[in-house]
């Protein structure tokens, strides 16, 4: 997983999104929440510092939350942030400072995984690794809410590449983040056969979400 330098830009990370892209990563986070509803056990891959549970439908959701997070900090902001919500009293969340052994020793399927932002962090030999522990702990017909940077092969994607790549030399510096570039990720739900439920793109085009359901 991704190593807990985060907790270096903790306290500012969300405001940095909004100088950056404006609202749009909030959005393209929140969008497909709506395929939630039903669903009893969701693991959210990197939340961040939170804001983006309460996007969820807190009042119709029971069951567990399995909240994986490397940063402390980001973890403590979002239990923070939680305590301002009021969520279905059937629906429990779990925080995970996470660790690789949390994906290896989980026994119960998961219904959802929500990944905001996240699977872009790693290469992509790390990505396929990662990608098949993800893949192998939700259950079949299981929902993949995906949200994260992409380059649109469009007259501008000189200028997305660039920006893309200043934030990587940003986030390398005060984060650790190995990656330089986006891994392939549409490449990785093709070969696990996904089905693409829904797709919505944001930030002029520098920012998708998809819907995907596992086979």
């Amino acid at each position: 997983m991704a190593t807990a330098g985060f907790d270096r830009v903790a306290s500012f990370y969300d405001k940095l999104g909004e100088i950056v892209f404006g609202g749009q990563i909030q959005e393209a986070t929140a969008w497909g929440m709506s395929v939630l509803n039903t669903h009893k056990r969701i693991l959210i891959l990197g939340g961040g510092s939170g804001r983006l549970l309460k996007e969820l439908p807190l009042e119709r959701l029971e069951g567990e939350i399995a909240y994986l997070e490397p940063s402390p900090k980001m973890i403590l902001l979002a239990q923070q942030y939680w305590e301002t919500l009021s969520p279905n009293p059937g629906l429990k969340i779990e925080w995970v400072v996470a660790s690789d052994t949390f994906l290896d020793e989980n026994t119960i399927p998961f219904d959802a995984i929500i990944s905001p932002f996240v699977l872009d962090l790693f290469k992509q030999e790390q990505l396929e690794v990662i990608f098949e522990r993800l893949h192998q702990i939700l259950r079949p017909g299981g929902h993949w809410l995906y949200s994260d940077f992409f380059i649109k092969r469009d007259s501008f994607r000189l200028f997305r590449r660039a920006l893309i790549l200043l934030m990587y030399l940003f986030f390398k510096a005060m984060c650790g983040v190995e990656a330089w570039k986006l891994p392939t990720i549409h490449k990785l739900f093709q070969e696990y056969e996904y089905q693409l439920i829904r797709r919505e793109v944001f930030a002029a085009s520098m920012i998708e979400s998809v819907v995907f359901q596992k086979s």
